[in-house]
Parts: structure tokens; C-alpha cells; sequence
């Protein structure tokens, strides 16, 4: 099966705005992704997010804004996938365990799970990120 992109959602740039409250002025602070497929301008093209907030009154604070919105955005990647696992008493919700593939560790979020009564594998649902 042949995976396909979907930019459905997805955002590759911030632009936030605020206001200098001695002048008046509108502030702009804007953030891009620089790397992989979702960089701006790359194989999704150009998807910005606009934000705003009085509350930003200097152009450092838009600036930082922007990029914590982008971090923020990034970091909101992430799919559910369903497995089993050998059985573990200690479990719990929120744990972040590795899920270790035969080519890698990628960093995961234990959503939830079930024990079994009878013994065997136990299934927990996990919350993986996306790596464009």
C-alpha cells in the first residue's frame, strides 16, 4: 500500500501579530519549519497559521511567540497505533516508553491499555509522533 501526503491541518508557519501599546504599532512575529517534508515551501507548500494577542506589546515577545506556536504545531504530530505487548503490571497511563522497531526507538505515549485475566499479551494504544 502506497502511503499518501495529506496536508489536511497541517501548518509549516506562524505569523503572529501584536501591538505596541505606546504607539499603537501592530507587531508581526513570524516562525517557519526549516527541515524535512513539511518544511515551508517544500511538498506542502506554504500552510501558516495566523495568531494574535494584545498582550504581546514588544517584538521579541511576537517573535518568541511565533516559534513556540510553531513548536507547539510540530510537536501536535502524532498518530495512535494499537499493539500487543508482553504483560506488565506496572503500566500506567501517560507512561512514555520507547517502542523499539528493528531500526530504531521512536518515543510514545501510553493512551490506554487492557490486561488480560487469562494471561498473554496485553494491548495498549499508544500515541506515536509524525516525522515528515
Amino acid at each position: 500500500m502506497k502511503s499518501k501526503s495529506n496536508s489536511a491541518n497541517l501548518h509549516n508557519g506562524v505569523t503572529f501579530i501584536g501591538k505596541d501599546p505606546t504607539t499603537g504599532a501592530e507587531l508581526v512575529g513570524t516562525a517557519t519549519e526549516t527541515d524535512g517534508l513539511a518544511a515551508w515551501g517544500g511538498e506542502f507548500g506554504y500552510r501558516p497559521l495566523r495568531a494574535a494577542s494584545d498582550l504581546m506589546s514588544t517584538q521579541a515577545m511576537v517573535d518568541q511567540a511565533a516559534k513556540t506556536r510553531l513548536a507547539t504545531e510540530i510537536a501536535s504530530r502524532a498518530v495512535t497505533q494499537t499493539c500487543e505487548a508482553l504483560w506488565h503490571p506496572g503500566i500506567e497511563l501517560r507512561d512514555r516508553p520507547n517502542l523499539v522497531l528493528p531500526d530504531r526507538k521512536v518515543p510514545s505515549k501510553i493512551l490506554g491499555y487492557s490486561l488480560p485475566l487469562s494471561g498473554g499479551a496485553m494491548s495498549v494504544t499508544l500515541r506515536l509522533p509524525v516525522t515528515l
